[in-house]
């Protein structure tokens, strides 16, 4: 049997996998978030270790998917139609782009000076982000557009 067919009847191997990759992405967040913070308090060493190991987390969670996949998984929530995938990141997005606003009108410090280095940042995030909106909601209009004749190749 090849190891790329699309097996069945694995309900068990699949949720299991499922959790392995699951604890890899929770490993890979929480030492991306470490390494900056060691980098920030100058401990070089320390987050070059946080580096390596997120870094092969994340080597280690595409492997985990493809199998998954090859064993006729599915990770939770996704759509074989790229509808609800494109809204959602659409949603996210806007999401972000209203944490930065209320971020931003926060940028005061105690003494009532503004902070424009932190408004700058969050400027350009927002720009950023509105582009991506942008992009994403054109790609939604145009599978609605197309509807279920659309092939995947042609949303890219």
């Amino acid at each position: 049997m090849s190891d790329t067919a699309p097996l069945t009847g694995a309900p068990k191997l699949i949720a299991a996998l499922t959790e392995v990759h699951d604890l890899e992405d929770q490993l890979f967040a929480w030492a991306h978030l470490e390494e900056h913070w060691f980098e920030h308090v100058e401990l070089d060493k320390l987050a070059g270790k946080f580096h390596k190991a997120g870094s092969m987390a994340r080597e280690r969670r595409r492997p985990l998917l493809d199998r998954i996949y090859q064993l006729g998984g599915k990770m939770p929530g996704l759509e074989d139609d790229p509808t609800p995938a494109l809204t959602e990141w659409l949603s996210r997005l806007g999401l972000i782009h209203g944490a930065c606003q209320a971020a931003y009108d926060a940028c005061e410090f105690s003494n009532g000076e503004e902070d424009y280095v932190t408004q700058d940042l969050l400027r350009e995030n927002q720009e950023a982000i509105e582009e991506a909106m942008s992009k994403v909601a054109a790609k939604l209009a145009y599978l609605k557009a197309i509807g279920p004749q659309l092939t995947l190749t042609e949303l890219e």
